[in-house]
């Protein structure tokens, strides 16, 4: 007589597709960029990831979860940075991950999320939890790290840095300018090293 599936092995034996979800996450990106955030709908979501809106919404309770997701799965400021040994150098890693992400699609959407998220209570809850003290949370570790090597004072804080660093980028790129080196060595010599340090 055969014994009965344990809990442990029926999970086993269903684990999260993770190509469906890429799909839908991808398929958000792109219905995000042809229409915006108000005009998104999980409907259309759905029909481009060919989902049903069932298994979106079994993973994601609600657009706003949903979209902000999407944005983490593309976005890098929210993975460690590495210990260099130098506020300076890591603090480079930092900028390249900035106008990385502002001088592809990501950054007009991210403009276009700060302005639905104006109106959109949901929307600015999720992408303050999961966006932006995430990413200040990883950042906070540089600026712990060079404090701990007397680079940097106990009154130093890393939200500045994320708050200043990603919308000069911004403002940059409404220029139609180019994020070539000489730019990056500018943003973090004269912008975030005087900003983390005499903060």
């Amino acid at each position: 007589m055969s014994q009965p599936e344990s809990p442990s092995t029926r999970q086993a034996g269903r684990p999260r597709d993770e190509t469906r979800e890429q799909a839908i996450l991808q398929a958000v990106i792109e219905v995000l960029a042809e229409v915006g955030y108000d005009r998104m709908t999980m409907d259309a979501v759905a029909s481009r990831a060919k989902a049903s809106k069932a298994t979106i919404y079994r993973r994601w309770p609600g657009k706003a979860e949903l979209v902000v997701a999407a944005l983490h799965n593309r976005t890098v400021f929210g993975e460690p940075y590495p210990d260099l040994g130098d506020l300076r150098a890591e603090l480079t890693v930092f900028v390249r991950r900035v106008v990385d992400q502002i001088g592809g699609i990501d950054g007009s959407l991210l403009c276009g999320l700060a302005t639905a998220a104006s109106t959109d209570e949901s929307l600015a809850l999720s992408m303050k939890e999961h966006f932006f003290d995430e990413s200040v949370s990883r950042l906070d570790e540089v600026v712990q790290r060079a404090k701990a090597r007397g680079e940097l004072g106990p009154s130093a804080s890393s939200t500045v840095l994320f708050e200043v660093i990603p919308a000069v980028a911004v403002m940059h790129s409404l220029k139609l300018e180019p994020f070539d080196e000489d730019y990056i060595t500018h943003l973090v010599d004269d912008i975030a090293l005087p900003l983390v340090s005499h903060h």
